[in-house]
């Protein structure tokens, strides 16, 4: 609809204005249709103002969405056998990455560009035993799964992987020791 307005309504009705305020020899409606017409060009301006607005607001929300993959990004290089872990709790408390399996999949996928099918990328909730047992070589943790872990439950997960902790200080990032 915004483009119909902007591309084809507004100039017909501004184009309508002009020729009407030419062609009335009515003093009283030659100025309505002045008054109408420096209306018209205050709100187009407007419009686009309050259009861009909108769409960056869209941009900073995907960007907070997708940005511990952003983050951290130079260490994940996806292959046909890759298993990800993406708690669902980084969604539910900070908007971010995917908040069940379906949409951990399509996240993932769409952002690194990749076809891992959703049997290899995991948004169920977190528990130790699902991280250790399904051998995954990524994993997103939201800092409160990692913190709510004792030190010698850490320790077993540090030995299989490697942790990184977000910039804002709001996702754990622990990538398989082998690769």
């Amino acid at each position: 609809m915004n483009d119909l307005h902007g591309g084809l309504i507004i100039p017909i009705a501004v184009t309508g204005m002009i020729v009407s305020f030419i062609l009335t020899r009515q003093e009283k409606i030659r100025s309505a249709l002045l008054i109408l017409f420096l209306c018209t060009c205050l709100v187009i301006p407007l419009n686009a103002l309050m259009t861009s607005w909108r769409d960056r607001g869209i941009i900073r929300l995907t960007y907070q969405r997708f940005s511990p993959f952003e983050e951290f990004s130079t260490y994940i290089h996806p292959q046909t056998d890759s298993r990800v872990y993406i708690s669902p709790q980084i969604y539910l408390r900070d908007r971010m990455l995917s908040q069940d399996d379906s949409s951990a999949q399509e996240v993932f996928n769409l952002y690194f560009r990749t076809n891992l099918p959703i049997s290899q990328i995991s948004g169920k909730p977190f528990t130790l035993e699902s991280l250790q047992s399904s051998r995954f070589d990524y994993a997103f943790l939201q800092v409160n799964d990692w913190m709510g872990l004792e030190l010698p439950q850490q320790q077993v997960l540090l030995n299989q992987y490697k942790e990184m902790i977000s910039e804002d200080g709001k996702v754990v990032f622990l990538i398989k020791n082998s690769r």
